[in-house]
């Protein structure tokens, strides 16, 4: 079976292949008069291609013999333009032959699957027609009727034949049916789901009013009705509150569902409270501060026009522009106006400038000072007082807290107005830009000495600020816009990268301190700074084995001030100027070892000679001197 398979698939493609040469020979034919190419024809590229197919071939001539003459210019063979036309042809021919081929193999392998995929869709079509849109037809058709033969009944009033009317069109019931049944299941899902979602189970609060019970209304738990005890007695004299039993008796709740808007909150109900109390109450204006009933005042307009001024007295002094949007005056505190019934106890009822002069004059709380006894600690303070460390060293910037000394006054609460004003304005200073640092290697200094070549300059900016002030002191400022108004100037300084070397070697700088050990390789001091036998020494010897000819280093990057050569005192010395005030001598040195010059400018850790032994001296040693404004000191403190 395999084999005839085999058979038959060769036996294809050779038939393939002969169509297609077919097809190619009849292309071939077809291009003399371009056949279904004709629309190329007037392209240069097929004018030529037509004449090298259509012209008629050419009569061979006769050759003539001619003596063949030797020449020293070698022929030019001519341009066959003709080959390169046939092989674009051709090309184009094998490209249109490979795309039929390609689509004949495609429609081959995609012929059943699509075939297959129709007969299914037409299987489902036939079965979605019987089974739905078949009922759907037959119901419209049934509907059509019943409508007719109802218009017909009515038109003849003819009541026999309205019995079983609805019996003779089944069809057209059972669709009407199962049409209005789930709109008439969404319509009572509507009208459920909006009557529990307007509406809440609630308490009615219900008290006894002279042996009657009365409803002060609904409230969402229990924690309402004490609020609005809470706010009565504010309201009211706490004796008189306590004295009327329509204040102080318990009430009654009872469970009951009502809408969202019938609830009441605790101002409403301590309302409907004093109302049924005995209590002498008048219609008023209280004023809270942060929730915290203050007073009353009779008339509402005066209570706000005391806060209004306050305000209007701080945007004056603070210069608040008033077209300003992000500029204005407020209370950090929430102020809040309640019209209600309040007692007319004249501690409780104000008037208007009773409540300005206990706004602008007193002090809801005191300052609260604290004096260090012996063993407190700040932070066991701040634990007391129930503030944080940083807000206790906030309130005392003054105190040092490293030293908690006993009888220091701490402050650690700070006086609180009744309300405190905020103004927020826009603020612009001019500020400092720090500037940047540029370094550049030179090779002409050793390493780690430096030479400014330019200094920096600081820039400025014009910083405009949202600035936050609580009676007068800043508490933020956020930025929110910069111009630079003078760009900073880079400062630029020359780094060193010249190696330490010396005649040709190199040695050791050791850096312990602020200036640099001035001798490589010894690091004995022989003698200190001080008194001593032979009286006072003004500077450091540092000596140690093979000390002679050891390399002293400038301790310090300066100009050379002093070189002397004696055999007397210092002997050989050099005194290097490092600038404000500040000097070092070095002496002892060792015969035609100097190696700098008055005026020459060294740099920290170079060479400037040798230890040696010349002038008032023991042993070869070098002795080392710092000098401070003319006055020797303690070298020790600037090489350790």
């Amino acid at each position: 079976m395999s084999e005839e398979k085999e058979l038959e698939m060769q036996a294809e493609e050779a038939t393939i292949e002969e169509t297609s040469e077919e097809i190619t020979e009849e292309a071939v034919e077809a291009a003399d008069d371009y056949g279904i190419f004709s629309f190329l024809a007037d392209l240069p590229i097929f004018a030529i291609e037509k004449q090298i197919y259509t012209a008629p071939p050419k009569k061979k001539e006769p050759v003539k013999k001619v003596q063949v003459v030797d020449c020293t210019i070698p022929d030019v063979a001519p341009r066959d333009t003709g080959a390169v036309y046939d092989w674009i042809y051709y090309f184009g021919l094998q490209i249109i032959r490979r795309v039929r081929h390609a689509g004949r193999l495609v429609k081959r392998i995609l012929r059943k699957p699509v075939h297959a995929v129709a007969v299914f869709a037409s299987i489902l079509f036939l079965l979605l027609d019987r089974i739905a849109l078949d009922s759907v037809r037959n119901a419209t058709n049934d509907i059509r009727k019943l409508r007719a033969e109802i218009r017909i009944l009515f038109a003849t009033k003819n009541k026999q034949k309205r019995k079983g009317l609805f019996k003779r069109h089944p069809n057209a019931v059972r669709t009407l049916g199962n049409l209005a049944a789930p709109i008439a299941a969404f319509a009572v899902l509507l009208v459920t789901v909006g009557y529990w979602t307007s509406s809440t189970y609630a308490l009615e609060v219900v008290v006894d009013n002279n042996g009657e019970p009365c409803s002060l209304g609904y409230i969402s738990d229990e924690s309402v009705f004490i609020q609005a005890r809470s706010i009565v007695k504010e309201r009211i004299d706490s004796g008189a509150a306590d004295e009327d039993k329509a204040l102080i008796a318990n009430p009654t709740y009872k469970i009951t569902r009502v809408k969202l808007n019938e609830l009441s909150d605790a101002h409403a109900i301590s309302d409907r409270l004093i109302e049924n109390s005995d209590s002498k109450l008048t219609n008023a204006c209280g004023v809270y501060i942060d929730g915290e009933f203050i007073c009353s005042v009779k008339n509402e307009t005066d209570a706000r026009s005391v806060f209004n001024n306050l305000l209007s007295e701080a945007e004056e002094k603070y210069n608040i522009n008033a077209e300003d949007p992000n500029s204005f005056a407020d209370f950090v505190e929430d102020v809040e106006f309640v019209q209600g019934l309040y007692s007319d106890d004249a501690d409780k009822m104000w008037e208007a400038s009773r409540l300005l002069d206990v706004l602008t004059n007193q002090k809801k709380s005191e300052a609260l000072y604290y004096t260090i006894q012996n063993g407190d600690t700040p932070s066991g303070v701040a634990s007391e007082y129930d503030i944080s460390y940083s807000e206790l060293r906030a309130l005392n910037p003054n105190v040092n807290f490293g030293v908690f000394k006993v009888g220091t006054k701490l402050l650690v609460s700070q006086e609180v107005n009744f309300v405190r004003v905020k103004i927020i304005k826009i603020v612009e200073r001019n500020e400092s830009t720090p500037f940047k640092t540029e370094k550049i290697e030179s090779s002409k200094l050793f390493r780690g000495d430096t030479r400014t070549i330019r200094k920096g300059v600081k820039g400025t900016d014009k910083v405009t600020y949202l600035t936050t002030y609580i009676d007068g002191v800043q508490v933020s400022a956020e930025e929110i816009d910069r111009i630079t108004l003078i760009d900073p100037i880079t400062e630029k300084i020359q780094v060193g990268t010249k190696k330490t070397g010396y005649s040709g070697g190199s040695y050791d700088v050791v850096v312990k301190g602020k200036f640099v050990w001035p001798v490589s390789g010894l690091y004995t001091i022989t003698s200190y700074y001080g008194n001593r036998r032979s009286g006072f020494h003004t500077g450091l010897d540092i000596s140690g084995a093979s000390a002679s000819g050891k390399l002293v280093l400038a301790a310090e990057s300066g100009t050379v001030e002093l070189v002397k050569f004696s055999n007397r005192s210092y002997g050989n010395q050099v005194i290097i100027n490092h600038g404000n005030g500040v000097k070092t001598r070095y002496a002892h040195m060792l015969d035609g070892s100097i190696s700098v010059s008055v005026g020459q400018r060294v740099s920290r850790g170079q060479p400037i000679g040798r230890v040696g032994n010349t002038g008032n001296s023991s042993g070869a040693h070098l002795h080392f001197e710092v000098i401070v404004n003319g006055n020797t000191v303690n070298p020790i403190n600037y090489i350790k």
